[in-house]
């Protein structure tokens, strides 16, 4: 199976992106392709998709957290190549133009005077579905206030000590002795998500840690009560050995890793909870608590739910939109377009 993350998702911030270390702009040559709603980008991707399942060349694949049946891009390694929707909310512009990156503008194939016709609808559906995000966003907020408040009203009950010795353990257990050639420098590492606030329900692609990890580890912690402080030792020891990293991030807290990808290795850590449903663990954050804490006042997933509820109405939105744009989309033009990006892939 080839990995599934994406690279984006609604957070308590609103929509957050990892973007910056996608590709290597001196080595690899990608693809931007830019369009409206129901222009084709999908089915461009899908026909590269398609391709590289057929020649047995393995690829990253990058979901759309809105609507996780569609890619928002593919990562081909061993061709040094990708192809990604450049469009809003993840909005990329060419770093090195004609050189590392090519525009596949799919927005030249639609008729304008269509689409000043429906300008009024247009616009109208654009802003109800960012003001559906912005709420699912909020909802999210309220998710992450509620474990912030919770943690801190533990943290004097927390054995710190002990959650630093047990992932100082995991990692003397795992991590390679001695440090590979590189270490002490910047850690190497990508940054996704593996969870999302989906139409409808929490979407995890928990495949994708038993393709890229053969031994995984699973600290259960559904309100981070320890888990931030036990993956910050993992990560600074990962770094210090010299390993690289696939940081999974939470999409409630953004700035929290919920797992940690270790290929090299065939090794990951993961955070249980209703962001990353698995129903094995190694460890339980009760065993850093003397007594055992309880359940928080107010249970964050209430806001989950909520924030996957807004994503399902704005995603309805969405299609409504799509349906206006693909009715002024010349696709014939488009698939010759297609052509190209393929041709550019495998020519």
């Amino acid at each position: 199976m080839n990995p599934r993350f994406f690279f984006g998702a609604n957070t308590r911030y609103g929509f957050r992106g990892f973007l910056s270390r996608l590709y290597d702009p001196k080595r690899d040559r990608v693809v931007l392709i830019k369009g409206s709603p129901g222009s084709g980008k999908n089915t461009m991707m899908r026909a590269v998709r398609s391709r590289l399942t057929l020649e047995g060349i393995p690829f990253e694949e990058i979901r759309c957290s809105s609507d996780p049946a569609s890619l928002d891009g593919l990562i081909v390694p061993s061709l040094h190549k990708a192809i990604f929707d450049a469009t809003a909310p993840h909005v990329m512009e060419p770093q090195y133009w004609g050189v590392c990156e090519t525009l596949a503008d799919l927005s030249r194939f639609l008729c304008r005077n269509t689409l000043e016709e429906a300008q009024d609808s247009l616009i109208a559906l654009s802003e109800e579905c960012a003001r559906l995000h912005r709420k699912s966003c909020a909802e999210l907020s309220k998710a992450a206030f509620v474990r912030e408040e919770y943690a801190a009203s533990l943290e004097k009950r927390r054995n710190s000590r002990a959650v630093v010795r047990a992932a100082c353990s995991l990692a003397e257990r795992f991590f390679p002795k001695t440090a590979r050639c590189g270490a002490g420098g910047p850690p190497r590492e990508r940054c996704r998500f593996l969870s999302a606030a989906a139409p409808g329900e929490i979407c995890f692609f928990g495949k994708t840690l038993e393709a890229l990890a053969e031994n995984r580890f699973v600290l259960y912690d559904p309100y981070g009560l320890c888990a931030p402080l036990f993956m910050n030792v993992l990560r600074e020891a990962a770094a210090e050995r010299g390993l690289s990293m696939i940081r999974c991030r939470c999409p409630v807290l953004p700035e929290v890793d919920d797992h940690l990808i270790f290929p090299e290795i065939s090794f990951a850590v993961s955070v249980a909870s209703a962001l990353s449903p698995l129903s094995r663990y190694d460890l339980c954050f009760a065993e850093f608590f003397s007594p055992a804490p309880g359940v928080p006042p107010i249970d964050p997933e209430v806001y989950l739910r909520r924030a996957c509820e807004y994503c399902a109405e704005a995603k309805k939105t969405h299609d409504r939109l799509e349906a206006i744009y693909q009715s002024a989309m010349d696709f014939p033009s488009a698939a010759q377009e297609t052509e190209r990006v393929v041709r550019f892939f495998f020519g």
